[in-house]
């Protein structure tokens, strides 16, 4: 679809935070397009953006299985004890932080009811905000205190302290599931947060496969976590 030349104008609507897909200024220039396109062609949109986040992530999560077989015990001691949950920790701790301190700029992204011919979610959007905010902050912190005891402190953590790096790890990965309506809103809808500018194909494919390898990450993080723990109980 060959851009307007006012595709560099694009903005969303966000003055009413209860409007309905059919609320949108017809005059505004959505870069991918698909909200013109009939909601059934809309929805499958919405479905092979989940089937392709599925497949995306088996491959990932195949890859680092792959790679953790070749030194179990540095995969361990190196990634799975120390890299991986300080950095998702920093990502999703920064992310759930932004929920508050920019609450209108997530608020933004949230589909309104209606979207793809399907989307009838309870509760409004500045609470789905505010819930997921609070499960980024509380998993971003459990990452960060695992990473951190596990890179400073000589002492290993006992039961129950030692779950909250798998708990956080799966409540993470729930969530990057979860949330990902809001990405796919901003795709098909062009949804931007706050004062953005208009964004391109080349953003969304970007944040499409940093989502899978976040999502591949904590799957692994996930696994990992409780395959060591229940190894640690056993001996």
């Amino acid at each position: 679809m060959a851009f307007s030349s006012h595709s560099t104008n694009i903005k969303t609507i966000t003055a009413k935070r209860d409007r309905t897909a059919n609320d949108y200024d017809t005059s505004l220039h959505i870069v991918s397009g698909i909200d013109e396109w009939p909601v059934v062609a809309q929805a499958s949109v919405f479905v092979a953006t989940y089937a392709g986040l599925i497949g995306g992530t088996w491959v990932g999560s195949t890859l680092l299985d792959d790679l953790s077989k070749s030194n179990l015990e540095q995969w361990r001691n190196t990634f799975i004890d120390k890299i991986i949950p300080l950095l998702l920790g920093t990502v999703y701790l920064t992310a759930g932080v932004g929920h508050f301190v920019a609450a209108d700029a997530f608020r933004d992204i949230y589909p309104p009811p209606g979207t793809w011919g399907f989307w009838y979610l309870p509760g409004s959007a500045a609470f789905h905000v505010a819930w997921t905010g609070v499960v980024e902050t509380a998993g971003g912190s459990g990452l960060l205190y695992a990473a951190i005891n596990n890179n400073f402190s000589e002492d290993e953590l006992e039961i129950p302290w030692i779950l909250i790096q798998p708990i956080s790890a799966l409540a993470l990965f729930l969530l990057t599931v979860v949330v990902t309506p809001a990405n796919i809103y901003m795709f098909t809808h062009g949804a931007i947060m706050g004062d953005m500018e208009s964004l391109g194909w080349s953003f969304h494919v970007i944040r499409f496969f940093i989502q899978v390898v976040l999502l591949s990450l904590l799957l692994a993080l996930t696994k990992d976590s409780f395959f060591f723990v229940w190894g640690d109980e056993l001996d």
